[in-house]
């Protein structure tokens, strides 16, 4: 994946989110279908496809940083302990779950590789996991795992970020219907809540665009 695509996929989600939060303005004029269950509702899931354009967008981003690092063939050596604690880490976690009788030669090997001058290459996403369940922490989290120097995000848009990921953990799970959800929120708000998730991701990709095609990751490139 490369951030050219990471772009577009974005601008799709959230497009997608943006029609019906369009939808939702049209009907918001008729006083009867505004107090139905069926407008709440589709206010809750038009939160819903918001944190789904988030997600989606925090995920392959670090995937075409990945794929990009990779694709440049830059030498082991040559790169920051940030970067190297990411393309190494198989060797960090087998240096972890071995036994004592062990640890030294893991760690042998796993500092060999790390001095290489072979070129580093994609072996696992140890994001995977983490960001099953994003919000704006989890987007300066990953920028500061690659190296990127000072970004950070206004106290405004992380409590929407974090708002939004509450909001769609709560429906995912259970906790609270659609309807419930969608209750809390005027269609001014949803619209600022997508504007504010819009501009943020997309920020996001072209900061570690810039960090990973620009090689900002190397030794001495700050």
């Amino acid at each position: 994946m490369n951030f050219d695509d990471v772009t577009a996929e974005a601008r799709e989600r959230f497009v997608e989110a943006g029609l019906i939060i369009n939808h939702l303005a049209e009907q918001e004029a008729e006083e009867d279908a505004k107090k139905s269950v069926a407008f709440m509702a589709l206010k809750g899931h038009a939160l819903v496809s918001i944190y789904g354009a988030v997600e989606r967008g925090v995920n392959s981003t670090v995937e075409a940083a990945l794929d990009t690092i990779t694709g440049q063939g830059v030498a082991s050596s040559r790169c920051s302990p940030n970067v190297l604690s990411i393309f190494h880490y198989p060797q960090i976690q087998s240096v972890r779950s071995c036994g004592a009788e062990n640890t030294i030669e893991k760690a042998s090997d796993l500092l060999f590789q790390v001095k290489a001058n072979e070129p580093m290459l994609r072996r696992v996403n140890p994001f995977s996991d983490r960001l099953k369940n994003v919000d704006g922490s989890s987007m300066i989290f990953v920028a500061q795992r690659f190296g990127v120097a000072g970004y950070e995000i206004e106290l405004g848009v992380l409590g929407r970020l974090n708002n939004l990921r509450e909001r769609r953990n709560a429906v995912a799970h259970g906790r609270e219907a659609a309807s419930e959800v969608g209750s809390r929120f005027k269609v001014t708000d949803l619209r600022s809540m997508l504007n504010k998730a819009d501009g943020e991701i997309f920020r996001f990709i072209e900061v570690m665009r810039r960090h990973c095609e620009g090689k900002a990751f190397l030794i001495g490139a700050a």
